[in-house]
């Protein structure tokens, strides 16, 4: 029989963007210029807890090259994606973690607007705070949200996060030896190649954002919601993405900023983030204490899991906070408990894949 000629099968498939990307010629959103575009720079709080009193923008306004000033006394706009389980919005009051943005500056140059943060003037009452998860589900540990630290409620999931099958207490008499022991993991940030960046443009009344995202829909519908806008009066364009491990799918905070201050200027306005910017003003994988108790039969045969866990949030809930628990293994007879808790900590969100950190 004579073998069939396949079109795919056995050839080789080049990837059809891999010369632009090797040469240089990819045109990433930090690469876009655009004529008149004014560069923006984000001033963070230095306070892992605490409310904005006052902010006096009057040196910043008057230094040369500055077109805009925006901070969360004079810009309430929501980010309806930064959080679930309380309201989120571009700047919050009180802050919550340190690196929650706290004003964003406008200029002809990033220099200027970097230069122009420090003019700032801002007045904070320091709150009580809680940075590990386990103190912040003690009765007297300050809250952080408004229905407490146990962080309730998501888009899919709620909290406490429960799954059972089988009989786990049968599972462990059945067992030859049973294991208990706490694994620790640390939160952890994409560290992606290319910073976050965005670039928001106004044409009378439709908007487009350049953006570095792996969801170019969700991220449009998103700015549209949230800026009270049509879908059909939002465009957001991706050319290329050097890399997002599952944490550039949506919206974020900083392309909210841009369109307010491109409308408020009348001008294109690029915000790029600093690797810093990167670390303390965004997402990483969860931190979590995990206690297994697994039960085995001589054979390496696994009879019974029961994980408790906690999972850290950090000041918003993004993500669900879940563990699994049993991708590697079959288990007959499983039970889970997981705590999602808040703390005045950086947010935790998608690393890598959506809902999941590392767990056995």
């Amino acid at each position: 029989m004579a073998s069939k000629e396949f079109s795919v099968v056995g050839k080789k498939t080049p990837r059809i963007d891999a010369y632009e990307r090797v040469t240089g010629q990819a045109q990433y959103t930090g690469d876009i210029q655009l004529p008149d575009m004014l560069y923006a720079r984000v001033l963070r709080s230095a306070y892992p807890h605490a409310k904005v009193i006052s902010i006096d923008t009057s040196r910043a306004e008057k230094l040369p090259g500055v077109k805009a000033v925006i901070h969360c006394l004079n810009t309430q706009v929501p980010w309806s994606s930064g959080g679930h389980t309380h309201k989120r919005y571009i700047f919050n009051n009180p802050v919550r973690y340190v690196g929650d943005p706290v004003a964003a500056v406008a200029a002809i140059d990033r220099y200027i607007a970097e230069d122009a943060l420090g003019l700032i003037e801002v007045k904070y009452e320091k709150l009580p705070h809680v940075l590990d998860a386990k103190e912040a589900l003690k009765p007297d540990a300050p809250k952080i949200a408004p229905n407490g630290n146990l962080s309730v409620g998501s888009g899919s999931f709620s909290a406490p996060i429960t799954e059972q099958w089988g009989d786990v207490e049968k599972g462990f008499k059945e067992a030859d030896r049973v294991f208990d022991d706490t694994y620790i993991s640390k939160h952890v940030n994409n560290a992606q190649l290319e910073r976050r960046v965005s670039l928001a443009k106004w044409d009378g009344g439709k908007l487009t954002v350049w953006a570095s995202t792996q969801g170019v829909s969700n991220a449009r519908a998103d700015i549209a919601k949230d800026l009270d806008l049509p879908l059909s009066k939002v465009r957001v364009v991706c050319k290329y993405m050097g890399a997002g491990f599952g944490n550039k799918n949506q919206a974020q905070d900083y392309d909210l900023m841009t369109a307010v201050l491109a409308k408020i200027t009348g001008q294109p306005v690029k915000l790029e983030f600093t690797r810093e910017d990167d670390f303390i003003g965004m997402h990483g994988r969860w931190s979590s204490e995990q206690h297994y108790k697994i039960g085995v039969k001589k054979d390496g045969t696994i009879t019974a899991v029961e994980l408790d866990a906690i999972t850290n949030m950090g000041a918003y809930r993004k993500q669900s906070g879940n563990l699994s628990g049993t991708d590697f293994y079959e288990i007959p007879n499983f039970k889970k408990l997981i705590n999602p808790v808040h703390t005045n900590t950086v947010v935790a969100a998608n690393y890598r894949a959506p809902a999941y950190p590392q767990s056995v």
